[in-house]
Formats: C-alpha cells, structure tokens, sequence
C-alpha cells in the first residue's frame, strides 16, 4: 500500500482512543445522526467549556487525578466522533482549540464500501499542498465533474482530487493540518457535488483493532481501570435531582445551612 510513514494511523507514540474512553469503534453510531446522537454530542462540547477542560490537557499526567481524567476522556470521545463521522458533525473550532492542549489520540475512521484506498504516498507535512488541492475542488469540482483536471502539472479526475483531500483529512494527523484546511475543508464537507466517487478508505485501518497494553496507551488504560469508562449519561449527573451526586451536594448544602444557623 505504499509507505505509510508519517500518518497518523501509523504512529505508534499515539494513543488509541478508545483505550481511554472505553468506547470502541463498533460501539460508534454509525448513523452519526438523530436526537439521541445530537443530545450526546451536545452533553460533550459543553463539559469541555464549562469544566474548562483545556486547564488539566497541557501537561497531562497520571496524578491530576479522576477530574483531569475525565476530562480527558470526554476529549478523547470528541476526537472519535470528528474522526469515525463525517466532517463538520463535531464543532470544528472547539475541537482545534482543545487540540491545542489535549494530547491528540487516534480512532478508525468509517469503511466506505466501494471506495478506493487513500493515496498513502500523500505528504501529511505538506500545507501548501493541503490548500492548493482543496482550493481546486471547491473551485472546479462541485457544479461539474469532469474526468480531466490540471493537478500537479498532470491530468487527473474530479473525483481524483477529491480523494486526495480526502486522504489528508483521513491519513494524516490532526497537528498537521493546517487551520486554513480545516476551516476550507469543513466548507467542502458541506458543498454538494455532482462528483460521486469522493471518498477513499485508509487501507490500513480496515479490521484494525487497538492495543491498550502498548507503551503508548498503557498510562491511558490504567487510568481507564482506575476511574471506569465514560459514560455520557454521567457526566451531567450533578443536574439531575434522582441522581446520588445531586442527593449527596444537597445534602451537603443542607448540613452547612444548619450548621450556619446553630453557630448565630
């Protein structure tokens, strides 16, 4: 399949991550849509923002503890989505933000069936082509199709090139990608096309499973063991008025309001 080094895919000092977050790629919607998908995806972004998340990612080790951890994992969660669905599902701003401080982790991408593999001989490091290439398609592949384009100084399908933006988005790691690609590239996403053959598979993802006692995930999955797996329903637990960790605030409140009271 070529060589495949520099991809994301292929880094072993990246952590899987499901190793953190307990979730693996067959336990993904794979629809990655309806109300229940909307309502978890929305219980995610916002922990981030309110338990300012980004405060325990930068430097993130094993004695921050099960906040840190948690934290974590529902970044972790994030990065499964916004790789396994299509693009623009996440909140792309977010997600870069947060990628800034949070250690990036990678998740198998959705097989398309029918879809050639990607190009693994495409330059992840490579931003100025990145550009130039999903600058093209927006520009000349979205009302036509047609089966010959100028690309690279050879002559190449719509539909060709637009496997090649495709490849950067799916192969390469998500430090790589330049901002201004994101942020085209969601434009894209979003851009009906008349071209049909768009997508391509990473070819060495297919059947792949993680390895949560390798080095690179062995941190993750301990932590994992300590502290559980992530569970949406959980996270906003302290909202809800039957849940033990709301019973057990309320009554904390209300041990300190009697005791305020019996000191007056």
């Amino acid at each position: 399949h070529g060589d495949h080094s520099g991809h994301q895919h292929t880094d072993e000092t990246i952590a899987a991550c499901e190793c953190s977050t307990g979730i693996t790629t067959d336990m993904l919607a794979s629809e990655c849509s309806g109300d229940d998908f909307d309502t978890d995806l929305g219980i995610l972004q916002t922990y981030l923002t309110e338990n300012d998340c980004s405060q325990y990612c930068t430097d993130f080790v094993v004695a921050d503890g099960e906040t840190a951890f948690r934290c974590y994992q529902v970044f972790a969660l994030l990065t499964q989505i916004h790789d396994y669905c299509a693009s623009g599902t996440v909140d792309e701003e977010l997600f870069h933000d947060y990628l800034d401080s949070c250690p990036d982790c990678y998740q198998n991408h959705l097989f398309i069936e029918g879809a050639p593999e990607c190009d693994a001989g495409l330059n992840c490091t490579d931003t100025e082509h990145q550009i130039e290439d999903v600058e093209l398609v927006l520009a000349n592949c979205t009302d036509v199709c047609p089966e010959t384009i100028y690309h690279d100084g050879e002559e190449e399908s719509c539909n060709e090139v637009w496997q090649h933006v495709e490849g950067y988005h799916r192969m390469c790691a998500h430090t790589e990608l330049t901002v201004e690609f994101e942020k085209i590239y969601d434009t894209a996403a979003f851009t009906t096309t008349v071209c049909t053959d768009t997508h391509c598979n990473v070819p060495w993802e297919i059947n792949g499973t993680a390895n949560c006692s390798s080095s690179a995930n062995m941190k993750y999955m301990m932590l994992n063991e300590m502290y559980g797996d992530l569970v949406i329903d959980e996270l906003n637990a302290s909202d809800d008025p039957e849940s033990e960790g709301y019973k057990l605030i309320a009554t904390m409140v209300g041990l300190v309001s009697m005791l305020a009271i019996i000191l007056v």
